[in-house]
């Protein structure tokens, strides 16, 4: 290993590629010598194109959260050199976000496209990328496609590609989902998985979300969770929670967590406020502070926020002033509710205040 570092020190670039397929990050020797050589390089004063090169790659792969300041100045004046490949290494860290650059989906797109336009053939399939999931620039499939076709002989490309003919109902685009599937192109499960919900074979949905859950695809952990709980199979009630919890940034997974909590007399405010946080509608969690008299009165105020947008939190405004009391501000909301035609609040003055609906 020792002589491998020593070459890729040279600059030999066909080596450096080689090197870097073998140093997993799970393998503790490869990962020692990895560091080793960050070690070597951190302690040169001046570093080569190469080295640079080199350095950021490792600090790319080893996930580091920050970018060494002198070395971000070297790519930087790389960049300015019209460098190609230091130009898509600036790409990918605007897009992770790494520090000292931060996150700028926009200039991450532009200069993929700027290292593409330079003969760096990497970059279309990250410009087909880019188009496909909205990175940086608005969804285009078109555009999406001309640069994914460039690279057949990557599994994602053959995803996202797959997805793309099947929603222009070519039949090359099962056959290109299949074989990525067969590679484990973990992706390509969230896409088999939603064709299949599409067209309603649910059983056949749920494996793949199932399969794509357990090898680390986010999306399909909530499918998986939300297919499991509304099925109706007892046993697949049961396990949805386990898929459910591991989409814990999904909002729409943490608002189904809060419905089965309280469906099972357990605490499920936290989940309800995690969810609100993460951007689901204010709703639930409300009605859930009102649920407690010492939070009801921040529900009441969450709800009023959103009252313009949602005729329903009339209706439940009304009903929380009326539990206080508050008889003239009840009054209020419910007529408010009433002229913006909520069901409940109409058939509440039905049954109680049928001189509200004159």
């Amino acid at each position: 290993m020792s002589e491998k570092i020593s070459t890729y020190l040279s600059g030999d670039d066909y080596l450096k590629h080689k090197l870097l397929e073998q140093l997993p990050i799970e393998n503790v020797l490869c990962a020692f010598e990895r560091l080793r050589f960050k070690i070597t390089l951190s302690q040169k004063v001046t570093l080569t194109r190469d080295e640079v090169i080199s350095y950021i790659e490792l600090c790319l792969l080893d996930k580091d959260s920050e970018i060494p300041h002198s070395l971000s100045y070297d790519l930087i004046n790389l960049c300015k050199n019209k460098d190609p490949r230091a130009l898509f290494l600036q790409a990918v860290i605007y897009e992770k976000g790494l520090l000292p650059f931060g996150q700028n989906l926009s200039k991450s797109f532009n200069l993929y496209y700027e290292a593409y336009k330079l003969g760096y053939k990497k970059a279309s399939f990250e410009l087909g990328r880019c188009y496909f999931n909205g990175i940086g620039i608005d969804v285009n499939f078109d555009l999406a496609e001309s640069y994914l076709k460039q690279n057949l002989d990557n599994n994602k490309a053959k995803t996202y590609l797959g997805y793309i003919y099947y929603c222009k109902h070519n039949k090359q685009g099962i056959k290109l989902l299949n074989e990525a599937n067969a590679c484990e192109e973990i992706e390509s499960f969230y896409y088999l998985g939603l064709i299949n919900e599409q067209s309603r074979n649910y059983e056949k949905a749920l494996l793949f979300y199932r399969t794509g859950s357990d090898l680390g695809e986010q999306r399909c952990h909530y499918k998986a969770g939300f297919l499991l709980y509304h099925s109706d199979n007892e046993y697949h009630r049961k396990i949805a929670k386990n898929y459910l919890k591991r989409a814990k940034d999904n909002k729409y997974a943490l608002e189904l967590l809060g419905d089965i909590a309280k469906s099972e007399n357990e605490d499920y405010l936290n989940y309800y406020y995690q969810a609100f946080l993460k951007g689901a509608g204010a709703k639930k969690y409300a009605v859930a502070l009102l649920e407690n008299p010492k939070t009801s009165r921040k529900g009441a105020e969450i709800l009023k926020s959103i009252a313009k947008t949602d005729n329903a939190a009339d209706f439940l405004l009304f009903k929380y002033y009326k539990s206080i009391k508050e008889d003239k501000t009840a009054r209020f909301y419910l007529k408010r509710a009433i002229a913006r035609k909520n069901d409940d609040a109409l058939k509440y003055a039905e049954e109680y205040l049928p001189s509200l609906l004159k």
